[in-house]
């Protein structure tokens, strides 16, 4: 998978995130209301490709 199909399927899975599980630490918290302040689709692709990017240096 490339970046923009990987920020894609992060956008989804923290729209379903977001919306239907509760946070279970403080991470998921800030996550969670990172997340919900965003404004429109460019705000949630920007953010789901730095998390991306961030998921990536970790491994």
């Amino acid at each position: 998978m490339n970046e923009d199909q990987l920020a894609k399927a992060a956008t989804k899975v923290a729209d379903y995130l977001a919306s239907s599980e509760e946070p279970r630490n403080r991470e998921e918290q800030v996550l969670k209301e990172l997340w919900k302040t965003t404004e429109n689709d460019d705000e949630k692709k920007a953010v789901a490709r730095t998390l991306v990017r961030m998921a990536q240096k970790t491994n």
